[in-house]
C-alpha cells in the first residue's frame, strides 16, 4: 500500500510543470546606468572574456552553407567557471541585498551565457541586459528552478553583458549561479537600425505584412531555438495533440538534434516577430528554458521534444494543426527565422512532390538533404513563375525544424534542408522531412509522433492549429462535506471522455467505495486531504487536496483547577475529593474534540462565570458536598455527566513559612494585597497594611478556625509580576521597578480565571484572580 502510494506522489511530482516564463524586451526604452536596474551604488568591476579563434567555426560554416544546411551557427562557445554569486558587486539595501556582475567579450557581436548549478532561492529578482539595457530580460525569479539545475540565458547585442540580483539577504546564502559556458557572438544577427534591418535575405516577408494574413494562428505556433552552449539557431512549432490538452510537444529536425542533443538546455522563443510589415527593430518574445526528448528519426528527420515549463493558457501561443495525408498539398507556407531574424514567412502555389532521398547537383557535386522521406516545395516568384526575380520567400539558415503547412494550415513537414536562396538563379527549392512518415517512423514509442500525439489511438487523419486558450481543462475540482462525523461521499465532474481517476486520501481517511470512479465514500477518525488523480491522454492531472475533519462524538474530559493553578482530571462517575482552600473558589475546565459544553450547578455548588469550555464556581454556604453536571455537543453527538465533590479534611499548616506540602487547601504566608477581586479592567498589587504580624481568618470549609499568618513588614517590595491562564500559559509579565504598590491594566485579556506570581528575592507568591 505504501509503495503504490508512493509512485502516485511521484507521478504527482513528475507531472507537476510550473507555468513559468519569462519575457524578452528587445527595445527596452528605459537606459540603465552604471547604478544597474535596482538603483545601487556598486563597485564597477567587470569579467574580461578573451576572444576565441574563430578560423575553424567559419571553415565550418562555408561547409554548411554548399552542403544546404539551414541550421545557423552564431558563437563560438567558451569554457568557464564564474561563480556569480562570488563575483558579484554586493550592496545592502534594508532586509535585501542587490549584486551586479558585468561580463565583457571584446568584438563580440553578441553574447549569451548558460549555467550550472542554477538555483534561485525565494523572493530573488534577476534580471539579464546589454550594454546600457537596450536588451533586456525578467523578471527572473525561482519559478525558473529545475530538476537539472541547468538554465542559459537569450542572446543579447554587443560586447558587454550584465547581471543584476535582488533577494532577501537571508537568503543570498542559498544563491547558486555557476556560469560555466560563454557564448561568443560572431555573426551580426542584431543589424544596425540605420544601415537596414534584420540579417536575413531581403526576398523574405515579414509575417506581419499583408502575405501573412490567414496565417495568425500558425504564427503563434512558431518558434526558434537556441542550442545548450549559444552556438547554434533553428526553427521549431509547438504541435497540436488529438486530445486538446495542453501538452507543450514541439516538433522540430532531427539533424538540429545531432547538432546539440542536450535538450535539457534548449531555449525556445515564441512570438518573436516585428510589430510592423517594415521593421525598424527587434521583437519581443516568451522563453522558455529547457526541453525532454520524447522521439526522433533520421529517415524523416524529425525530432519531437516537450518544453520543461508549460506556457499559460493566456500567452497567446497556438498549437499547430497537422495533417499525415499522402496527397501532396497543392499551396501553403513555411514560418521560419532564417539567419536569426524575426519571423517570415514564405509561400508556394504548386503542389508539393513526394521525394525520396531528396538531392540537388551544385558545381557538380550532388547534396543531399538529411533523412530519407521528403516533401520538395517550389518556392514561387511574385509573378507566378519559378526562377524569377522577385522570389515570395525562400528559407536560410536558422530556419531548419520550421514548419510545412498545406492550405489548410495544417503541418505536413519540417524542413530537412535545401539549396533555396535570395540570389538571383538558384534552385528555389527546399526538403521538408514527411509527418506521415513520422507518424509511424521506427515503430517505437521514441522512434514515431503516433504514441504523443495520438495516445488514445484514434488514428486521427488531422487535426487543427488551436489556441491554447480553447484546449480541454482537466482541472476538475471535489465537491463534498468538509467536516463528517462517520462517513461521506465525495465526487469530481466535468471529466473528459477515456479520462481515468485514481483517489488518494493522506491522514486518518480511509476510502471505502468507488476508488476508481467518479464518486467515492470515504471515513475516518481525524483530519486528512482527499486528492483525485486523473489521467487523461498518458498526462496525469492531480487535483488540489480536499481538506476533511472528521467529528465523532464529543466525550468528555474535565479537570478541576486548584487555587494554586495546578489541574488534576476528574472523575465523571465517582465523587472527587475537593479542597476549595482560602478562597472558597474552584475552576472547571471540560475539554472535548469539538462542539460545545454547558455547566449546570445541581446541589451544592454555585456557577459564578462560565467562558466557552470553563465555568468559576464557589461553594454554597453550610455545604459539604456539590454537585455539577456538564454536558457537551456538537454535529455527530451529545454526552452529559455529572460530577460530585466530597470537600475534604484541609490539613493543618506550619508557621510561619511555607506551607506544608499536604496541605489539600494550600494556605500560604501572604506579603501581598491584590484587589479588585473578581476585577474587570485593572488589579492594583500592594504591601499587606500593618506595622507588625497579624493573624486572619481564612476560609477552609471543613475547618473554619485554620489560619494563615500574613506578614507586613516595612521596606518590602515585589520585583516581578507574572500572570497565567488556566492553562498555565504565561499571558502577561511586568517589573516593578521596587515599588511598594503597582497597577496592572487587564483589558487585554479575557474573561476567566488566572493565576498571579509575584516574586520577591526567594519569596515566591501566587492569588487567583477573576476577570469579569
Amino acid at each position: 500500500m505504501y509503495k503504490k502510494l508512493f509512485l502516485i506522489l511521484l507521478i504527482i511530482a513528475s507531472k507537476t510543470v510550473l507555468n513559468a516564463q519569462v519575457k524578452m524586451n528587445y527595445n527596452n526604452s528605459e537606459k540603465i546606468s552604471l547604478e544597474g536596474k535596482f538603483k545601487a551604488k556598486y563597485e564597477i568591476k567587470a569579467v574580461e572574456i578573451t576572444p576565441p579563434d574563430l578560423k575553424s567555426a567559419l571553415e565550418r560554416d562555408k561547409r554548411e552553407v554548399l552542403n544546404g544546411s539551414k541550421i545557423l551557427y552564431i558563437a563560438e562557445p567558451i569554457a568557464s567557471n564564474l561563480d556569480v554569486a562570488k563575483l558579484c558587486s554586493w550592496v545592502v539595501d534594508g532586509n535585501n541585498i542587490t549584486g551586479k556582475f558585468t561580463l565583457k567579450a571584446k568584438d563580440a557581436k553578441s553574447l549569451s551565457i548558460n549555467f550550472s548549478d542554477f538555483y534561485l532561492p525565494n523572493g530573488t529578482e534577476m534580471y539579464i541586459y546589454s550594454k546600457d539595457g537596450e536588451m533586456i530580460t525578467g523578471v527572473i525569479t525561482e519559478l525558473e528552478n529545475n530538476k537539472n539545475k541547468i538554465w542559459g540565458s537569450p542572446v543579447y547585442k554587443g560586447e558587454e553583458l550584465n547581471i543584476e540580483i535582488r533577494l532577501p539577504t537571508e537568503n543570498k546564502a542559498k544563491l547558486n549561479l555557476v556560469i560555466t559556458n560563454v557564448a561568443y557572438g560572431y555573426k551580426n544577427i542584431f543589424m544596425s537600425k540605420t544601415g537596414g534591418f534584420g540579417a536575413s535575405q531581403p526576398c523574405h516577408f515579414n509575417v506581419l505584412c499583408p502575405e501573412g494574413n490567414g496565417w495568425e494562428g500558425a504564427r503563434n505556433s512558431v518558434a526558434h531555438f537556441v542550442s545548450s552552449d549559444g552556438s547554434i539557431f533553428w526553427s521549431g512549432m509547438m504541435i497540436m495533440n488529438t486530445c486538446s490538452t495542453n501538452i507543450p510537444y514541439v516538433l522540430t529536425a532531427n539533424h538540429c538534434f545531432i547538432g546539440d542533443n542536450n535538450v535539457a538546455g534548449w531555449r525556445v522563443q515564441f512570438q518573436a516577430w516585428s510589430a510592423t510589415c517594415t521593421p525598424s527593430q527587434n521583437s519581443d518574445g516568451i522563453i522558455f528554458n529547457g526541453t525532454t526528448l520524447k522521439a526522433r528519426w533520421a529517415e524523416s528527420d524529425f525530432c519531437l521534444v516537450q518544453l520543461n515549463q508549460t506556457p499559460k493558457p493566456n500567452s497567446g501561443i497556438t498549437y499547430a494543426g497537422w495533417s499525415r495525408s499522402l496527397t501532396p498539398a497543392t499551396s501553403g507556407a513555411s514560418l521560419h527565422h532564417p539567419q536569426g531574424d524575426v519571423m517570415k514567412i514564405s509561400r508556394y502555389f504548386t503542389p508539393l512532390q513526394r521525394i525520396d532521398n531528396g538531392n540537388w547537383t551544385v558545381g557538380g557535386i550532388t547534396r543531399f538533404a538529411p533523412g530519407i522521406y521528403h516533401w520538395r516545395v517550389q518556392w514561387q516568384t511574385a509573378n507566378g513563375l519559378p526562377n524569377g526575380p522577385a522570389i515570395s520567400g525562400v528559407t536560410e539558415g536558422g530556419s531548419s525544424g520550421s514548419p510545412l503547412f498545406d492550405q489548410n494550415g495544417r503541418v505536413v513537414g519540417q524542413l530537412a534542408g535545401g539549396p533555396s536562396s535570395c540570389v538571383d538563379g538558384d534552385v528555389k527549392q527546399d526538403y521538408y522531412g514527411r509527418f506521415d512518415n513520422s507518424w509511424t517512423g521506427g515503430g517505437t514509442p521514441s522512434t514515431r509522433l503516433s504514441d504523443w500525439l495520438d495516445p488514445n489511438n484514434t488514428n486521427t487523419m488531422a487535426t487543427n492549429t488551436t489556441n491554447m486558450a480553447s484546449l480541454a481543462n482537466i482541472s476538475s475540482t471535489i465537491s463534498g462535506p468538509s467536516t463528517i462525523c462517520s462517513g461521506a461521499l465525495y465526487s469530481i465532474s466535468s471529466l473528459p471522455v477515456g479520462a481515468t481517476i485514481n483517489w488518494v486520501v493522506t491522514g486518518a481517511l480511509a476510502i471505502t467505495s468507488g476508488q476508481n470512479t467518479s464518486t467515492i465514500g470515504v471515513t475516518g477518525y481525524d483530519r486528512g486531504t482527499i486528492q483525485a488523480i486523473i489521467t487523461y491522454c498518458g498526462t496525469s492531472y492531480p487535483t488540489a487536496p480536499f481538506n476533511v475533519s472528521v467529528n465523532l462524538p464529543p466525550g468528555l474530559g474535565v479537570n478541576y483547577t486548584y487555587n494554586t493553578g495546578s489541574s488534576i482530571p476528574l472523575s465523571l462517575s465517582n465523587t472527587n475529593n475537593l479542597c476549595l482552600g482560602y478562597t472558597s473558589r474552584g475552576y472547571l475546565i471540560a475539554t472535548i474534540s469539538s462542539g460545545t459544553v454547558t455547566f449546570t450547578a445541581i446541589s451544592g455548588l454555585t456557577i459564578a462565570y462560565r467562558d466557552g469550555r470553563s465555568a468559576y464556581f464557589t461553594l454554597s454556604p453550610g455545604a459539604s458536598v456539590g454537585r455539577v453536571r456538564v454536558s457537551s455537543s456538537n454535529g455527530c453527538g451529545s454526552e452529559t455527566q455529572e460530577m460530585a465533590f466530597q470537600i475534604v479534611n484541609c490539613g493543618t499548616p506550619s508557621y510561619p513559612g511555607d506551607p506544608n506540602p499536604t496541605d489539600p487547601c494550600n494556605i500560604q504566608p501572604r506579603l501581598y494585597n491584590i484587589s479588585p477581586n473578581p476585577a474587570s479592567e485593572q488589579i492594583k498589587i500592594g504591601i499587606a497594611v500593618g506595622t507588625s504580624e497579624r493573624p486572619i481568618e481564612i476560609v477552609c470549609p471543613i475547618n473554619p478556625k485554620i489560619q494563615a499568618m500574613i506578614y507586613s513588614k516595612e521596606g518590602i517590595t515585589f520585583s516581578e509580576v507574572n500572570i497565567y491562564n488556566s492553562f498555565g500559559i504565561l499571558v502577561l509579565s511586568y517589573q516593578t521597578n521596587k515599588a511598594k504598590e503597582f497597577v496592572i491594566p487587564l483589558k487585554t485579556l479575557k474573561t476567566g480565571l488566572y493565576l498571579v506570581q509575584i516574586s520577591e528575592g526567594e519569596h515566591v507568591e501566587r492569588h487567583q484572580i477573576i476577570i469579569e
